[in-house]
């Protein structure tokens, strides 16, 4: 029930004035100093070197989420964060040097009522035998639905499923 209010209000059928993550009682913010990338060897560094730095900061935030819900607790992505108007004003604020890269916040606190899991492809289309098995791939028409039907991309804006954008 709340995924599908949350869907409503995000459609514009259902307006919800709720507080949502502001009153959270932590706030995680996922920083990191690319200077490190100097860290690396030259070929990873030349090649890769941004790359491996976001995958750090990625696997940091993953695992908050995961030991948030380990406690029973609820978190939520709030990537806008990492917006260069919203980081330099984090930044200002917290007193975080420049050269620092603002990569997610998190806001932490326990749940009201239970939140189902999102939708999930079942085991059975993601695992491929010896070499990758098209007929599991997803067909355009079959990606567009998933796109206007399960994600909130989907739903910014977008009332008539026949006037989306393509």
């Amino acid at each position: 029930e709340p995924k599908r209010e949350m869907e409503a209000a995000l459609r514009g059928e259902r307006n919800i004035n709720s507080p949502g993550f502001k009153n959270a009682p932590v706030f995680i913010l996922v920083i990191g100093d690319p200077r490190v990338n100097e860290a690396y060897p030259v070929r990873t560094r030349e090649e890769k070197g941004f790359q491996h730095f976001i995958t750090g900061l990625a696997n940091a935030t993953l695992l908050i989420h995961l030991a948030v819900a380990s406690l029973g607790m609820g978190s939520q992505y709030v990537s806008d964060a990492s917006s260069p108007y919203m980081a330099t004003m984090l930044k200002a604020y917290l007193g975080i040097p420049d050269y620092f890269k603002v990569y997610e916040l998190i806001p932490i606190g326990y749940l009201k009522s239970p939140v189902p899991p999102p939708p999930r492809l079942g085991i059975e289309k993601l695992v491929h035998y010896e070499r990758f098995d098209m007929g599991k791939a997803r067909s355009d028409e079959e990606m567009k639905e998933f796109i206007f039907s399960v994600t909130r991309r989907g739903a910014y804006g977008k009332r008539d499923r026949n006037k989306r954008e393509d």
